[in-house]
């Protein structure tokens, strides 16, 4: 972490516009520190590069330092406890300051292949259930790990980043009498990691928020926000399984439907949810309705999410004569879902701007019994 001089970014361009951010892409001309192990020299060596970096700043309520720090806090948090470089969360450079606008930005790496909308937007009728199983398997398991800290508070698919991530190995060296191990890189980039981001609105798992303003996509957002609580562990669990509605298929949840009106804030109370497509194997669609399930104690946990994802994975790489009955069966809803996938619409019609907007969401006036069967749309 840097403060970086903003003479030093060029080429600033805008890339997005949230409810309460712009983001924008920039030729960082020193580039990041890199810190690899020459074999040779059996040392650490360091260099930089010129490299493509995006830049955050708060616009709206949130333009205060107080809130910019806060979030920079928490993902450099987030950045000293992870043990991957390439999981758990956006790679922070540092800080910079714009003296003409008066605005701190955050500096940190850029997401290639934009957002996990816009990926599976562009990228659907190439993605079979390998990688989409594998693409749900990372988040899960980068949610479990804010988890520990946590509460993301505003989790939807254009708060997780797609990016390039290079092929390492793990080189373990001596230093004293201790083991260290070193992250090499060993080629190009070759993977796609999905990224969670955009910890703004997060906060710390058992802090008291009683009486805090709430804010959030209101598509993503789990029926007890609507009747005023506020968002806990479970609530982004809720979003999650929205997430895995929009992974099966390729469109936001609920776009033909205002998310503006009343009514639909209530019929997500009443048990409204976003709909599957064609094909999609019913214990996937299973696991998404427990995520969804309008007992915030009846959904699993991250963890319990991830460990199901890493199960399907595990089952989709293997080869089938290594399978035993059930999973064979797992396996093949997989591969007759895949045959599906060409066949589906992946058109949206509505402003995927909009309806990704992050908001204030006011508590409903619910003075009746609201009736929990489901209903997908």
């Amino acid at each position: 972490i840097e403060f970086i001089p903003y003479n030093k970014l060029e080429n600033i361009k805008q890339i997005g516009h949230g409810g309460f951010s712009t983001v924008y892409s920039a030729t960082w001309i020193d580039g990041k520190r890199i810190y690899e192990f020459d074999t040779n020299l059996f040392k650490m060596v360091l260099s930089r590069e010129p490299c493509t970096v995006a830049l955050k700043c708060l616009t709206g309520i949130s333009n205060e330092p107080l809130e910019f720090f806060n979030e920079f806090k928490i993902h450099y948090e987030c950045q000293l406890n992870r043990y991957s470089e390439d999981k758990y969360g956006i790679e922070i450079y540092g800080i910079t300051y714009n003296s003409a606008e008066k605005e701190y930005l955050m500096v940190h790496e850029y997401a290639d292949k934009g957002d996990l909308r816009q990926y599976l937007s562009t990228n659907f009728k190439d993605l079979d259930w390998k990688q989409k199983t594998k693409i749900l398997c990372s988040i899960s398991d980068n949610l479990d790990y804010i988890h520990q800290t946590y509460v993301h508070g505003d989790f939807h698919t254009k708060n997780i980043l797609m990016i390039s991530t290079k092929n390492i190995t793990n080189f373990p060296y001596m230093i004293g009498d201790k083991l260290a191990v070193i992250s090499l890189n060993i080629g190009d980039k070759i993977n796609v990691e999905p990224k969670i981001s955009d910890l703004g609105l997060s906060r710390k798992v058992n802090e008291s928020t009683t009486n805090k303003e709430i804010y959030g996509v209101v598509s993503f957002s789990a029926p007890e926000i609507f009747l005023g609580n506020q968002p806990t562990k479970e609530s982004d669990i809720y979003s999650l399984g929205v997430i895995m509605s929009e992974v099966s298929t390729g469109k936001p949840p609920f776009e033909n439907i205002s998310h503006q009106t009343v009514s639909f804030k209530f019929n997500i109370v009443n048990g409204l949810r976003p709909r599957f497509a064609f094909g999609t194997p019913d214990f996937y669609i299973k696991l998404a309705e427990r995520c969804m399930d309008n007992d915030p104690m009846k959904r699993p946990t991250a963890k319990e999410v991830y460990e199901q994802f890493q199960e399907w994975e595990i089952i989709l790489n293997k080869e089938q004569e290594k399978l035993n009955e059930d999973q064979i069966k797992i396996k093949n809803k997989f591969l007759e879902a895949d045959r599906i996938i060409p066949t589906l619409s992946t058109i949206s019609h509505e402003d995927q701007d909009i309806i990704s907007t992050c908001q204030s969401i006011s508590k409903l006036d619910i003075s009746e019994k609201f009736n929990q069967t489901s209903k997908y749309i």
